[in-house]
């Protein structure tokens, strides 16, 4: 069995104020010609399908068409709920499903001929409690705790869907501005070795295509850019083969790419200079040394898609004085200041002849 895994589509999306529903639109046909062309028999969504609760008109009928799509060409389609999904994006599930569509909102298991989709959508801790009725502690021990309840049937291809960050030894994901990290202090990041028994896991949440650990633990990536922090991202889907395990990253080419340029407003606007970009549709963002009078309007003239100006200036100035502060105070003052913002207080005299013995070592053993 073939199958395609996908996420972050976050359909209805604006950036900049500009509506990337067209763009969606060209990479969901894209993706339509990735399962014909593959033999695709099943998709995997892994979370948030749309940009909001409550979507657009625009953004569920462009889901729809995808849905008549997959209906048309007898393909299934399992599909969880992320964070900026709505509950109400699966009340139809209980007809869906007899078309072979599952919109997931609550964990389950999908079992499709000899392939088990174990499938957890987004939950904070305070749901999982709710749902369960379990005071759980930790996000992870209410995911341990779902992936006991699930069971685990090792005679058949096992496919774990989940909407999360998830970490392999706390090692950092690649991140974007586009992403909502809701885990503060890295106490929510979940180990995803807590799926190895699987034979794949499909994440979703972070926007970059990447694996977490194992190969075969990974996210698939936003189907576009979504920040020009991912500028330098490739975007694909991955094809998973049930029978030899086996997976590959099938690239998506956007209508319209989002592309950093650099330089003074002369030197953009110098014909010889835009003419190597497609500067009539690209989404740009301009990265100038200096601020500049009638900056805008002098670029938007040239890139009627200009997004934003960001000055390179202001960020070295920045990092610069950054620089100088930390060379200015010692590593007992540094660690004091991150002490009084981590308690709310300051630290006593004790606790620096703590520190200054076992961290820093100017104390006697």
């Amino acid at each position: 069995m073939k199958i395609l895994h996908t996420a972050d589509l976050h359909l209805g999306k604006m950036l900049n104020g500009y509506s990337l529903l067209e763009d969606q639109e060209y990479i969901i046909k894209k993706i339509e010609d990735i399962i014909l062309a593959n033999n695709v028999d099943v998709v995997v969504i892994a979370g948030d399908i749309f940009d909001r609760a409550i979507a657009s008109k625009e953004a569920l009928d462009l889901f729809g068409d995808f849905l008549n799509f997959l209906n048309k060409n007898k393909k299934y389609l399992i599909s969880i709920l992320g964070n900026h999904d709505g509950d109400r994006v699966a009340y139809l599930n209980h007809i869906l499903k007899y078309n072979n569509i599952h919109i997931i909102d609550e964990p389950q298991k999908v079992k499709i001929d000899n392939c088990i989709f174990s499938c957890i959508p987004y939950r904070n801790i305070h749901q999982f409690k709710d749902y369960y009725n379990e005071d759980f502690k930790t996000l992870e021990e209410a995911y341990k705790y779902v992936l006991d309840d699930f069971g685990y049937d090792s005679s058949c291809f096992n496919m774990l869907v989940a909407h999360d960050y998830f970490t392999y030894n706390m090692e950092k994901l690649i991140e974007s501005e586009s992403e909502i990290n809701y885990n503060v202090g890295g106490l929510d990041y979940l180990d995803v070795l807590m799926f190895k028994d699987y034979d794949y896991v499909a994440l979703g949440h972070m926007h970059t295509s990447q694996k977490v650990g194992l190969d075969n633990f990974r996210y698939s990536g936003s189907i576009l850019k979504y920040s020009f922090s991912e500028v330098n991202s490739n975007k694909s889907v991955v094809i998973v083969d049930s029978e030899t395990k086996e997976f590959n990253l099938v690239p998506l080419t956007p209508k319209r790419d989002l592309v950093d340029i650099k330089g003074t407003v002369e030197e953009l606007t110098n014909e010889v200079f835009y003419k190597n970009y497609n500067y009539k549709t690209d989404f740009f963002r301009a990265i100038l040394p200096t601020n500049e009078v009638n900056a805008y309007f002098s670029l938007k003239a040239i890139y009627p898609y200009l997004m934003e100006i960001k000055i390179e200036e202001a960020k070295e100035t920045k990092r610069v004085l950054e620089k100088k502060i930390a060379q200015e105070k010692d590593y007992l003052e540094l660690f004091s200041m991150f002490y009084n913002e981590m308690e709310n207080k300051e630290i006593s005299l004790e606790e620096k002849e703590i520190v200054k013995k076992y961290l820093i070592g100017g104390g006697e053993e």
